[in-house]
């Protein structure tokens, strides 16, 4: 058994032997997030963008950042936002 600190929330959880030898045998690295976080990461939200209508995600630590900071979630697409950003930037 392995103890290790969450990279994204920094709770301890612990990984299991039988755990760690899968992680080794697939080729994997050991998980760096709790099971929770590694959780929520797997969530999914999906948008459709303002500007193209195109439908894009934004998955739960994504969404806890935007929260956590007190912003909005996007609106636009990631391209729309690059798009924006170049357009803006000249």
């Amino acid at each position: 058994m392995k103890e290790k600190n969450c990279r994204e929330c920094g709770a301890k959880f612990t990984i299991e032997d039988k755990q760690l030898k899968f992680y080794e045998k697939a080729g994997y690295a050991e998980p760096e997030r709790c099971p929770e976080c590694r959780r929520k990461k797997r969530q999914q939200e999906f948008i459709t963008c303002k500007d193209c209508g195109e439908v894009f995600s934004i998955n739960g630590l994504e969404i806890q950042y935007y929260e956590r900071n007190n912003l909005q979630l996007p609106k636009r697409c990631p391209a729309c936002r690059r798009k924006r950003r170049e357009s803006n930037g000249k």
